[in-house]
Parts: C-alpha cells; sequence; structure tokens
C-alpha cells in the first residue's frame, strides 16, 4: 500500500513538473516575438559651421549615435558628464559614435565652440534588458520537463 501511495506522489509530481515545464516554453514561444527588443541602430548627428545638427536626438538603449563633420574646423564631441571618452572630429568626413546602454539624458558640447552655443542632447528611452533571459526561460522549462519525464519513466518501472 505505502508503494502505491509512492508511486502515485511520483506519478503526479512528474506530471506537475511537465506541465509547469510546457507551459513555461509555450509561453516563452508565444511572447519571443513580441518581448525582443528593436535591433539596435544608428543615428546620424553632423557637425556644420558651430552647431550639431540635429541638437537633440531621441534613441533606444542599445543605439548609436555617429557624429560627423561637414566642415574643416577641428570640433570634439564632448559629454558634460563624461559619459564616454571624447571624441575628436578633425574635418570634413570625420566620424565618431557612441553606443548607449542606459536610458537617460545625455547632454554632449564641442569643447571648442561650446561658448559658441555648439550644444546638443542625446535622449535615451527604454530599459537595459539582458538579452540573455529569454533563452534562460527556455533552458529552464526544458530542464523541468525533462525532469518531469524522468520521474514519469521512474515511476512507470
Amino acid at each position: 500500500m505505502r508503494a502505491m501511495y509512492r508511486i502515485e506522489r511520483a506519478r503526479a509530481a512528474a506530471a506537475t513538473l511537465e506541465v509547469i515545464g510546457f507551459a513555461m516554453l509555450l509561453a516563452i514561444t508565444l511572447t519571443l516575438p513580441f518581448a525582443h527588443p528593436a535591433r539596435a541602430v544608428t543615428e546620424d548627428v553632423y557637425a556644420v559651421d558651430y552647431e550639431f545638427l540635429p541638437k537633440t536626438i531621441t534613441i533606444d538603449v542599445g543605439d548609436t549615435v555617429r557624429w560627423t563633420s561637414n566642415v574643416s574646423t577641428p570640433h570634439t564631441v564632448t559629454s558634460d558628464t563624461g559619459a564616454w571618452t571624447p571624441i575628436s572630429l578633425n574635418g570634413v568626413g570625420s566620424t565618431g559614435s557612441h553606443t548607449f546602454t542606459a536610458a537617460g539624458t545625455y547632454n554632449y558640447h564641442c569643447s571648442f565652440h561650446q561658448s559658441l552655443g555648439m550644444t546638443g542632447t542625446v535622449i535615451v528611452s527604454g530599459a537595459t534588458v539582458p538579452e540573455f533571459s529569454s533563452g534562460v526561460v527556455v533552458v529552464a522549462g526544458m530542464m523541468i520537463m525533462m525532469l518531469g519525464l524522468m520521474f514519469v519513466r521512474r515511476a512507470r518501472k
């Protein structure tokens, strides 16, 4: 009698694990297309005469801003808070870029021409989301399902 009770408990536990694992896999499969952040993009800002165009740009976390000089006058792209290493733009066509990994407002300036109003702002929206999170849930769901299958096989013996 006691052995039968153990077998029934093992079967119930195995079935529960299978259901939980299957539910996790189903949930992640259905939400995966919507859960991933959009692919990172590169947005352009131009140094034209003594201003950055556009002066303010809004991007998402993970996006990159590329600054390009359209003039021969040297400029810098310097964060007001030291959020990135200053970028030197030394002549027509020179570029520099920075990838933003956290939401926030980032003000910057040209260290040579800040007094002339050569400033800009990058507004980064969105939350920082680890890219591996969906994979962890899938692996956990598969492991739970495998444990459930192992328990079922043992319970049948």
